[in-house]
């Protein structure tokens, strides 16, 4: 009701799911009831090689429907989360980078998201719908049996497997940063909780500080704080910034911007890490998703393995005319309702 601002009746599917790039979604509609939007229909992308100054260095495999990605500790392997175009479903496959072969690290009905490597490279932490809502298990890599590692009522996500065998998670949209250390009687520790979306959270080499993403400010940033308590924030990132990651020695930072440019910045080390002038390096072909990996660096911070979209991909756009006048019939309907 345009007069009292109120809203009535049953809310009503107008479209297919939208698709939503660097956590925005992508439509708009006119005054004549004309809407427009981009589906959120998966791309195909290809995990490609580049150095520091935008250098291509080459592809691995082939493009496929890659959501996410992790490089293993000994930088041989990639952790793909992937989507079959069939039912949509996604799983947790393993790419060597070598032969570019493709080899499935899971393999039931439920819907996968966000592997992480053990600190050792020896297993995989993952997400499963298989109970009904995303739950932590993790996995040997290569074999062997899923292990529930932690259930609860409300989704989960793998953020980092620390150094010293815990887990750092996050719940639906980040809402909660928490922490587990796997064992008999173990307790799920909340380490930050904001009413804000948060996600990425990645610990420093000496396990003092945690880079991570916020919309706190009305638009994603990158954040340094201390760790585990969250305090002593200061955003690191210029007009927008997501996926921020460390350089093996912690001296430097590494995200991108929502436009896809891949961004470093220096961190000076000590008590207090201070945190130079964020650098363009090259910009990239992601189709940037604040809440998604979708780049991994080296451990010499030297070249980065991007999803990138193939030249000249392109997402159609959707019209739909007149698409208020179910919204009248559907209104209309209700009222005579007995």
């Amino acid at each position: 009701d345009a007069g009292t601002g109120k809203l009535s009746g049953t809310p009503f599917r107008v479209s297919d799911p939208v698709a939503n790039i660097a956590s925005k979604s992508v439509f708009s509609s006119s005054p004549n009831g004309t809407l427009v939007y981009i589906t959120e229909s998966a791309v195909e992308l290809l995990p490609t090689w580049y150095d520091r100054n935008g250098k291509q260095l080459g592809s691995v495999g082939s493009a496929r429907l890659y959501r996410q990605v992790t490089l293993s500790p000994d930088e041989k392997v990639l952790a793909a989360h992937v989507t079959d175009p069939k039912d949509r479903k996604s799983d947790i496959w393993l790419l060597d980078l070598a032969s570019g072969i493709l080899s499935r690290q899971t393999s039931d009905s439920s819907s996968k998201d966000t592997a992480v490597w053990s600190p050792d490279g020896r297993e995989i932490l993952f997400s499963s719908n298989r109970s009904g809502v995303m739950q932590l298990y993790n996995k040997p890599v290569g074999g062997g049996e899923d292990r529930l590692v932690y259930g609860s009522t409300q989704s989960v996500y793998p953020g980092e497997w620390l150094r010293d065998g815990s887990f750092l998670f996050l719940n639906d949209n980040g809402l909660s940063f928490l922490r587990l250390h796997p064992g008999n009687g173990a307790k799920v520790e909340t380490l930050l909780k904001t009413d804000y979306n948060k996600d990425g959270p990645h610990v420093s080499p000496d396990g003092n500080w945690v880079v991570y993403n916020t919309d706190e400010s009305g638009r994603w940033e990158v954040y340094l704080a201390t760790f585990p308590a969250f305090t002593g924030r200061r955003q690191i990132s210029a007009n927008g910034g997501v996926q921020g990651v460390w350089r093996k020695d912690g001296r430097e930072l590494f995200y991108l911007s929502l436009e896809g440019e891949l961004l470093s910045v220096p961190i000076k080390p000590g008590l207090s890490p201070e945190p130079g002038v964020p650098k363009v390096l090259f910009r990239t072909r992601i189709p940037v998703a604040a809440q998604l990996d979708q780049f991994a660096a080296t451990a010499d911070g030297q070249r980065f393995l991007v999803l990138e979209s193939q030249e000249g991909a392109s997402r159609p756009l959707t019209v739909v005319v007149d698409w208020q006048a179910e919204m009248m019939t559907k209104s209309v309907a209700n009222r005579s309702a007995p």
